[in-house]
């Protein structure tokens, strides 16, 4: 038999990391088990429900009410473009909990594409396409990934790019969320110009 050869970096190396994931089981064989992982859609963003380590938005709303204060006394280190913008939204004491009422909401609306777009004609749930990141994992051990409902092969050939939109790209398109783009994750090019596209039509029509 032949000899197996070992490689090794004799500096010591690092695996990306899932931190901790709840089994599911059972395992389809012996080297096949199953975790729950969390995903984080890229190149967008939505207005958050909860922050890690720090809670709800709305528990903010009385230091949010104190950075206007701040601000209107010139006493926050930000231009005074940025400064008059900021302050009638943050001066209205609620700073924190409209954020979270809008992050529920965008959570809603995507509920509302995964529904309707993992449902087949005949009802029976369609499977899930992921395209993961250059760097798949962030810091919180979730999947970075362009999310899409799975269609056959056959079925892409009678739909436009529109009509197989990811999910990524229709929380854009709703206004529910903001094209954020993040080096070395970007879309490629087509998808890049309909992400930029769908965000200056959102803004246009107020969505």
């Amino acid at each position: 038999m032949a000899g197996v050869k070992i490689f090794w970096d004799p500096q010591g190396f690092e695996l990306d990391s899932l931190g901790d994931k709840r089994y599911l089981g059972p395992p389809a064989d012996g080297d096949t088990p199953y975790v729950r992982v969390p995903i984080r859609m890229l190149s967008i963003d939505t207005p958050e429900t909860n922050y890690p380590g720090v809670g709800k938005p709305s528990k903010s709303d009385e230091r949010l009410a104190e950075l206007a204060q701040w601000l209107q006394a010139g006493q926050a280190p930000v231009s005074d473009g940025l400064s008059q913008y900021l302050h009638p939204r943050l001066a209205t004491g609620q700073a924190g909990s409209l954020q979270e009422q809008q992050g529920t909401a965008a959570k809603q609306a995507f509920q509302r594409f995964l529904d309707e777009r993992l449902t087949r004609p005949r009802g029976a749930k369609r499977n899930v396409f992921l395209y993961a990141a250059d760097e798949p994992f962030d810091q919180y051990g979730r999947l970075l990934a362009y999310m899409a409902p799975y269609y056959s092969s056959q079925e892409l050939t009678t739909l436009n790019p529109q009509e197989r939109a990811t999910f990524n790209l229709l929380m854009v398109k709703s206004g529910w969320a903001a094209p954020l783009m993040i080096y070395p994750s970007l879309p490629r090019y087509q998808d890049l110009v309909m992400f930029q596209a769908a965000a200056r039509d959102a803004v246009d029509s107020q969505r």
